[in-house]
């Protein structure tokens, strides 16, 4: 009896017909994968994946404050120390260009329509 019962108790969806549903027990326990000993994400030393600046940009547009943060004086460009340089990359949008083609029809002289 103690065996029929080891038996029984033994089967589950993994090893006979039986569907997953009727399995009583949790799920099986997965193995830890090794660990390599490094963090996640990028590694120090590693090199940047950003774009690189262009030489000659299409349009270029100066940021001059307007005025002094300290005493409020008006600022222009002959004021400048120095500058920060970013670089936008637009993508434009695609657009529908729709064109209408009109088949005129021309009445002749002689009575006669003729269509284009």
């Amino acid at each position: 009896m103690s065996e029929l019962e080891r038996r029984l108790g033994a089967r589950n969806s993994g090893n006979s017909s039986m569907p997953p549903s009727s399995d009583t027990f949790g799920r099986p326990e997965k193995k830890a994968a090794p660990k390599s000993g490094r963090k996640r994400g990028r590694q120090p030393g590693a090199g940047g994946a950003g774009l690189a600046m262009a030489e000659h940009p299409d349009v270029t547009e100066d940021h001059v404050p307007a005025a002094c943060t300290g005493c409020g004086n008006t600022l222009d460009q002959g004021a400048s120390v120095g500058f920060e340089r970013r670089q936008v990359r637009d993508i434009p949008l695609a657009t529908v260009k729709v064109t209408e083609h009109r088949a005129h029809r021309c009445r002749c002289a002689c009575g006669t329509v003729t269509a284009g």
